[in-house]
């Protein structure tokens, strides 16, 4: 694991990165861009077949989808915070899904993946407070259990992440905030080495804290043979948190709630 000194270095390059883009918004909370299609169970598997056509946008309906565009969805953070956002037809998602991602499929002679449904949901983005839930079209097809989300949100919405440092505190995986009455103190939940203490401090600026999570493992003690252990570490801060946007050990954002 790096030294302080050097964690100190890299959370203070990330909040020196995120700020203004943070401040241009005046703190208010954004998604962050990336590709706007993905899988809704990635954990189900996935046939190859399946993939192939997904990556090189062989995707098709047999009807027009509905070129109706959805009223503005609002999105609200779990830690506070709410961003109203323009949507895009469920046409528009299909012809989203039609451009390729990966290099065509020249070899392909199957015919595409075939839409058998499509309906307004829900899925999981990053954003400048860790993971919200946005509108998303979700697409089922014929002949396969998988189904695609597309993001609903129009592309103008969602802003670049700015480059900050990544794997700040190398293997340390951080899960999420939890910020006391007085949103003063600050509890951050992650998975670290079992045989360790843990402390933590943060640098803050105007619109965003950058936290640090030392670990020193325990003198003499060999690596544990067993999964790593759940920490939770408690950080004070010198004015309340009162939504700015906290950078976990990776110089990304986490979630607050």
């Amino acid at each position: 694991m790096p030294d302080v000194s050097t964690l100190d270095r890299q959370a203070k390059a990330a909040l020196a990165a995120w700020e203004p883009v943070l401040s241009a918004r005046d703190g208010r909370p954004f998604l962050l861009k990336g590709d706007p299609s993905q899988v809704v169970d990635a954990d189900a598997g996935m046939d190859a077949r399946f993939k192939v056509d997904w990556l090189a946008g062989r995707v098709t309906a047999k009807q027009p989808l509905s070129a109706a565009v959805p009223p503005a969805a609002t999105l609200v953070w779990p830690g506070g915070g709410t961003a109203a956002v323009p949507l895009i037809s469920a046409a528009d998602a299909l012809y989203g899904l039609q451009q390729q991602i990966a290099e065509p499929c020249s070899s392909c002679a199957d015919p595409p993946l075939s839409v058998s449904g499509v309906v307004l949901g829900t899925v999981d983005r990053m954003s400048s407070r860790g993971s919200v839930q946005v509108p998303a079209w979700i697409f089922s097809f014929a002949g396969y259990s998988t189904e695609l989300a597309y993001l609903a949100i129009a592309p103008t919405a969602p802003v670049n992440a700015p480059d900050a440092p990544k794997a700040v505190n190398g293997g340390i995986a951080s899960e999420k905030v939890a910020v006391s009455a007085d949103q003063r103190v600050l509890t951050v939940a992650f998975d670290g080495a079992c045989g360790s203490d843990v402390s933590g401090h943060a640098f803050e600026a105007v619109h965003a804290v950058a936290i640090v999570i030392v670990e020193v493992p325990h003198p003499g003690q060999d690596a544990c043979q067993v999964s790593p252990r759940q920490h939770a570490v408690t950080i004070g801060l010198a004015t309340p948190l009162a939504g700015r946007t906290v950078l976990g050990p990776a110089g990304m954002p986490l979630p607050i709630g």
